[in-house]
């Protein structure tokens, strides 16, 4: 059986307050808290890599996914660049008593949220979306997804 306890799931509405805070979900909030304790009450956000919203990981994660970038493609240009433009925009966030965590105005704007936005696990992070943008792309997906199974499969089967 598939370990999933550091696996984040779900997707979640949330709001973000009048000083750019949005609160982390229950479910991810306790996957964090149980598979990272010791670094359970902060997050590095950055802008999500492939999509236009914003990158929540576990600091540990972040510190490894930099690494497997700057590894074996120190100087291949077009990774040095993706590695400049997500390590410029990242922020080391404090995670308050409550469970929230204040977004930058840069990344906010990146991401085009406004008072709503979608909190969803991303297994081995979180992203935070428009609302508008994330149906949109869950109904894309939905409409290529035994397509996008059927490419996954004949990877995986290599």
């Amino acid at each position: 059986m598939a370990n999933t306890s550091r696996t984040f799931l779900g997707n979640f509405r949330v709001t973000l307050d009048a000083k750019q805070r949005v609160a982390i979900p229950f479910a991810l909030r306790d996957t964090l808290q149980k598979a990272y304790p010791e670094e359970a009450d902060r997050v590095i956000v950055t802008v999500a890599s492939n999509e236009k919203g914003i990158s929540v990981y576990p600091v540990s994660s972040f510190n490894e996914y930099m690494a497997t970038l700057t590894g074996p493609s120190e100087l291949n240009s077009e990774t040095q660049s993706m590695l400049m433009f997500l390590s410029s925009a990242a922020r080391d966030c404090q995670i308050d008593k409550q469970g929230r965590i204040r977004l930058p105005e840069d990344l906010i704007a990146y991401a085009e949220l406004d008072k709503e936005a979608v909190f969803c696990g991303h297994v081995t992070r979180m992203q935070i979306w428009n609302p508008a943008r994330h149906e949109g792309f869950m109904n894309e997906t939905k409409a290529k997804l035994s397509e996008l199974m059927r490419g996954a499969e004949k990877a995986i089967n290599r």
